[in-house]
């Protein structure tokens, strides 16, 4: 099921990205290709970053995604704020002010912080189906940016000062 909602999610994405990335690396006239044209392995890294950037934006979604056994499952995608985590629920705030509450079972499986480590604040994205949650994916860094943002700042600054050479 890992596997499944990962694929999924790079799916929608490329579904969103590919028209725009074909797009932006096609010829602009439909004669022979130039002769320096990028190569294909370069293609494909690029339009996996567009699709990774349109993943990152992405609040609210409802796929349907292909199991391993042949069958369809639908799954929604929620991105938000933690607002409130119990024994067996967690609940998120979208970025459009939408409240989503999933239960957490069992078969809850967490990527980042653990379902003990969970506490209102930290960024979160909810795959779940059914009302349950499927798979919790947290960003310990990113929690620690919603925490103290100037710090997180004055780290971006310096990279950024870095890559252009200051």
């Amino acid at each position: 099921m890992r596997r499944l909602v990962s694929v999924a999610l790079v799916a929608a994405a490329l579904a969103v990205t590919a028209p725009a990335a074909h797009a932006a690396t096609a010829p602009s006239s439909p004669e022979a290709p130039e002769a320096s044209e990028a190569p294909a392995a370069t293609e494909r890294r690029s339009a996996r970053a567009a699709a990774l950037r349109a993943v990152r934006k992405v609040i609210h979604g409802d796929l349907v995604v292909l199991r391993p056994d042949g069958t369809t499952q639908a799954v929604t995608i929620d991105r938000g704020q933690v607002t409130a985590v119990t024994d067996d629920s967690i609940t998120i705030e979208r970025p459009d002010g939408v409240g989503v509450t999933a239960a957490l079972t069992d078969e809850t499986r967490f990527r980042g912080f653990s379902r003990e480590k969970l506490e209102p604040g930290v960024p979160a994205l909810v795959v779940h189906a059914d009302g349950s949650a499927i798979r919790v994916v947290t960003h310990p860094r990113r929690a620690r940016c919603a925490e103290h943002p100037a710090a997180c700042r004055r780290v971006a600054d310096r990279r950024a000062g870095a890559r252009n050479g200051s």
